[in-house]
């Protein structure tokens, strides 16, 4: 099974409402992994309506991260948006859907907590904290110039 993540205080970025609702999306994950029943049914039901209040939950919390970012004119938004995006369209459907065309087995469902639980303790450690500066932002050019340069490369 999964393993608990428990919160500790090196995840605070120092923004109150932004730690809280990192705590909020722990408790949320914790509780599908303490989940174990023996009942399929119930084990479907349980997972399915965890994964929309995760998905729901998260989809908030970016906004209102987002919207802070904005508030404080944080030089790396646009990169930090962008990861946000990649999670909430391509991520976490793609999760989703393992999920329900596997009736929510055992393994989709830990791969699915794997995933989560990786994403958010790497997301908060990295890019949340660049957002407080207490550690420098990875992103110090925008994609679309690296994308080009691949694109010039892969032509040649």
């Amino acid at each position: 099974m999964t393993t608990k993540i428990q919160w500790n205080d090196r995840f605070n970025i120092g923004v109150e409402s932004i730690d809280k609702a990192h705590q909020r999306l722990f408790s949320i994950v914790n509780k599908m992994v303490n989940y174990d029943d023996e009942d399929e049914k119930g084990r479907q039901w349980v997972c399915g309506e965890g994964i929309k209040y995760f998905k729901n939950y998260a989809l908030k919390h970016f906004a209102d991260e987002e919207a802070y970012m904005k508030s404080i004119n944080y030089s790396g938004y646009a990169a930090h948006k962008r990861v946000h995006d990649d999670l909430k369209e391509n991520t976490l459907p793609a999760l989703e859907r393992d999920m329900i065309e596997s009736d929510y087995s055992v393994e989709s469902v830990q791969h699915f907590l794997g995933i989560c639980i990786g994403w958010l303790t790497g997301h908060i450690m990295l890019e949340d904290h660049a957002i407080t500066g207490r550690i420098s932002n990875k992103w110090k050019y925008e994609w679309t110039e690296e994308l080009s340069v691949l694109e010039e490369a892969v032509t040649r």
